[in-house]
């Protein structure tokens, strides 16, 4: 990409007419072309990923101890210097 950024015919107008709308509009898209054809995915993405993750964890620890886990969120959300000793 930084080979042939200067040279790029789709970002040569954006430069030669100093667009910076055009400019970022080109580089988002450049951007998302590049992360598509190498498979990272957005934030957006590893969010959704994670909450799926999360709870198909929450639906086997259910089906394997018979209850679920509420409450472990509030733990680990907790603010560990408010303990008491």
């Amino acid at each position: 990409m930084y080979t042939n950024l200067w040279e790029n015919d789709t970002l040569k107008s954006a430069f030669e007419n100093f667009n910076p709308k055009l400019l970022k509009k080109l580089g988002k898209q450049m951007i998302e072309t590049y992360r598509e054809k190498h498979g990272f995915m957005t934030k957006g993405m590893m969010t959704k990923a994670a909450k799926a993750y999360t709870k198909q964890i929450e639906k086997e620890y259910r089906e394997k101890h018979g209850r679920g886990a509420e409450g472990m969120e509030d733990f680990f959300n907790s603010d560990p210097s408010s303990v008491r000793r």
